[in-house]
């Protein structure tokens, strides 16, 4: 079957594109075309092939970069390790809170308990996403 070009309308100049190569056959081919590949004009990298992660990114900046991937099942891991790991910062106010002690004022910074509350929620988000119901319901 003959291919004819596309014309593409902008604001200025009309150009002129050919499509690569054949259409897919079937509809998994062709999800996995779109996919793969990043389409003309739209700024979103391919979903199936992103690029790697920055391996300068820790805590918080690491989770948002997951999450804004979804990668639920990193974000998991990643929020285990920020509030139950025993080097992390958050591990004591996550402690305290699940006791259900007294939270001093002065002991934890506005900005940690904040963090902590983001923590919480993206994991409980990605419990949804990854449907483990078992663990919300702890």
């Amino acid at each position: 079957q003959k291919r004819h070009p596309l014309k593409v309308m902008t604001t200025t100049t009309t150009t002129t594109t050919t499509p690569k190569k054949q259409a897919s056959s079937t509809l998994e081919e062709m999800a996995n075309d779109f996919l793969s590949v990043a389409q003309e004009g739209i700024t979103i990298p391919p979903k199936l092939k992103p690029p790697p992660l920055p391996k300068d990114q820790e805590g918080m900046e690491r989770l948002r970069t997951l999450v804004t991937r979804r990668a639920w099942g990193d974000v998991l891991s990643v929020c285990g390790q920020m509030l139950r790991g025993p080097t992390s910062p958050y591990t004591q106010l996550y402690s305290t809170v699940i006791s259900n002690a007294d939270i001093e004022d002065e002991e934890f910074t506005a900005q940690q308990k904040d963090e902590m509350v983001e923590i919480l929620t993206l994991e409980c988000h990605a419990w949804l996403k990854l449907r483990r119901y078992n663990e919300l319901g702890r």
